[in-house]
């Protein structure tokens, strides 16, 4: 939603910049600038929350996948004895 009303503030902000620059010259930013910095502020900070939850959902998906290979590895249910093929054992967590 933020990022939407990027055009339409930087479109204002660039109305009133001429404006003022038309009346009075005055190198004095306006409201509608200082809105549109503040947008512009709220959305990097926005992208920066997504881009940081986005890495944690990635790094606690690898910690499920590497666990979850540790759990099939204790749990390996055959092994091979002497050539006479595959022999089921029961193997227990430390």
């Amino acid at each position: 939603m933020v990022m939407t009303q990027i055009p339409w503030a930087s479109a204002g902000a660039a109305r009133s910049q001429a404006k003022r620059e038309e009346t009075s010259g005055a190198p004095e930013i306006t409201k509608e600038e200082q809105l549109l910095v503040a947008l512009l502020n709220a959305n990097q900070e926005l992208i920066d929350v997504f881009k940081c939850y986005n890495e944690l959902g990635a790094a606690a998906i690898a910690q499920k996948e590497k666990r979850r290979g540790r759990a099939e590895q204790k749990t390996d249910t055959t092994v091979r004895v002497f050539g006479y093929g595959l022999c089921p054992i029961h193997l227990t967590s430390p």
